[in-house]
């Protein structure tokens, strides 16, 4: 009897429950206001069809396949639009867009008002005066001044590089190793000095679950507010999936740390010389309101978040120039201008336009970003395709797709040809350069892209000119018993397993200076 009450006071909750989904089925096929537009059939349905595919960390090629099966405009999530339409750039990120970041940027926010995070802040306002306080860090000329600290990892690195001359070696590995060492360098005027070690010591595996956390969590927003207060509790008992890497731990992290404390204490000396932690120090004694933490945490940014993105891009840079007919000869016969008997200054390789095609041709392939990049629509709402969209609807671009739009970039689009930013007259090329998202939109660009084009830009040239590379193909690398290439994106695009085997070059191998 008492099992039969409890049946009958159940009825009315399970028919609740029910009737609840068959009519949210009902209204996001037939009567939401994106029911018309083509997409998946479950993604009509839940945003899990949109996690899976996250999980999955396909996003930079399931984007592309979706763009080609249903058209400019699809539907991949019950509130979600992935656009391709080169029209809808400029509403969306371009400069003074009302578009705002997504809630999907909610999982990676401080959750101080007064706290620093240019990635996540959703507060124009306040995103302006922090970006305009660091700005004058950033600028070219201002890096510039640090610019010899980047010759010892680069000579460490081609070093390095000799003992193992003759056999497979992974690109990706050094050039990620590389990249730690050239921006705690550019940073503190030091380094942990993972090139003589010869490994990351897991830097970039732990970056690597930060992201591929971030990556799915962040499209359940509502999930991840309360997951915050259960952290704790579901790492105790051992759930991978739902366990949020602690990247304090990261050795880079803790490097980082130390030389932040001792420059506090007065164990660090702070000269001119000394990177952009001198110069942020400069900044903020010009601008008080710079704070501590807001410093603290841009130089953290440039040192944990921006090592893997630019490991990857040189890694990509190098194997389409050494996969390339022709290509790298073209660069070596620039280099060849130079005629140098050192290392060139950045201001002599950023004007050699061939090297710098290759650079902004692999980055439109092969961008950091891997997935779409979500905005929220703005309180007038937006006109596609002649249908209002309201507010709170979130659409967004993934640069792999628009960066290979064929109305934009031409019928090869999807071929790494670096003539074509030679080739283009001026509006073209602006065209191009404007329809980038490689260091985000126009109106939210990444604070240290100019650092990147710098280390990036020497970094070629530096192994361009010692070495005569050959990029092993897939049989080639299973033969010798090492894994195939891949490719992940968890918002950030990462490839693996790039082997090459380097041999110098005597026509120009050269040791770069002190």
């Amino acid at each position: 009897m008492l099992t039969d009450h409890v049946l009958l006071c159940l009825y009315p909750a399970v028919a609740a429950i029910v009737f609840h989904c068959v009519a949210t089925l009902i209204y996001n096929t037939s009567f939401h206001h994106l029911s018309s537009f083509p997409g998946p059939v479950l993604a009509r349905y839940t945003r899990l069809w949109l996690v899976c595919q996250t999980l999955r960390q396909r996003r930079h090629s399931v984007d592309v396949i979706l763009h080609k099966r249903y058209g400019p405009i699809v539907r991949i999530a019950p509130n979600e639009l992935l656009i391709s339409d080169a029209r809808y750039f400029k509403p969306i990120y371009g400069i003074g867009s009302h578009f705002t970041k997504s809630a999907w940027y909610r999982a990676m926010d401080h959750d101080a008002e007064d706290g620093f995070n240019l990635l996540a802040e959703s507060n124009m306002k306040k995103y302006w005066h922090q970006r305009r306080l660091i700005s004058p860090v950033f600028t070219t000329q201002e890096l510039l001044q640090h610019e010899n600290l980047l010759s010892k990892p680069l000579r460490r690195l081609v070093e390095r590089i000799k003992i193992g001359l003759g056999k497979p070696q992974a690109l990706v590995d050094w050039m990620n190793i590389l990249s730690l060492d050239l921006l705690t360098e550019m940073t503190f005027g030091r380094s942990p000095d993972y090139i003589e070690q010869g490994h990351d010591d897991g830097n970039c595996a732990g970056i690597d679950r930060f992201w591929q956390h971030l990556s799915w969590i962040g499209l359940l927003p509502g999930y991840s507010d309360w997951y915050k207060y259960l952290q704790k509790w579901l790492a105790a008992i051992g759930i991978p999936l739902f366990y949020h890497p602690d990247t304090s731990k990261l050795p880079i992290i803790q490097f980082f740390l130390k030389e932040i404390t001792g420059r506090k204490c007065g164990m660090r000396p702070t000269t001119a010389s000394s990177g952009i932690a001198a110069s942020m120090q400069k900044i903020q004694a010009a601008k008080p309101e710079l704070k501590d933490q807001w410093a603290n945490v841009m130089l953290l940014h440039v040192v944990g978040a921006g090592f893997d993105t630019i490991g990857t891009s040189l890694s990509m840079c190098l194997a389409f120039i050494y996969s390339t007919p022709d290509c790298c000869g073209k660069v070596l016969d620039e280099l060849h201008t130079l005629n140098p008997t050192s290392q060139p200054a950045y201001e002599q390789l950023a004007r050699l336009p061939y090297l710098e095609a290759c650079i902004k041709e692999s980055m439109r392939l092969k961008p950091i970003i891997g997935t779409s990049l979500p905005r929220s629509v703005p309180e007038q709402g937006f006109i596609l395709e002649g249908r209002i969209i309201p507010p709170g609807t979130i659409v967004g671009m993934n640069p792999v797709v628009i960066q290979q739009d064929k109305g934009v970039f031409g019928d090869d689009a999807a071929v790494f040809r670096p003539e074509r930013w030679l080739e283009a007259n001026r509006e073209q090329r602006g065209a191009m350069e404007f329809q980038s998202l490689a260091f985000g939109g126009p109106g939210r660009s990444c604070p240290g892209r100019n650092l990147a084009s710098i280390i990036l830009t020497k970094t070629v040239a530096e192994i361009v000119c010692h070495f005569d590379v050959t990029i092993l193909r897939d049989d080639e690398a299973l033969a010798s018993g090492r894994p195939v290439y891949k490719e992940a994106s968890f918002f950030v695009f990462k490839a693996y397993n790039i082997w090459a085997r380097l041999e110098p070059r005597p026509d120009m191998g050269r040791v770069p200076e002190e």
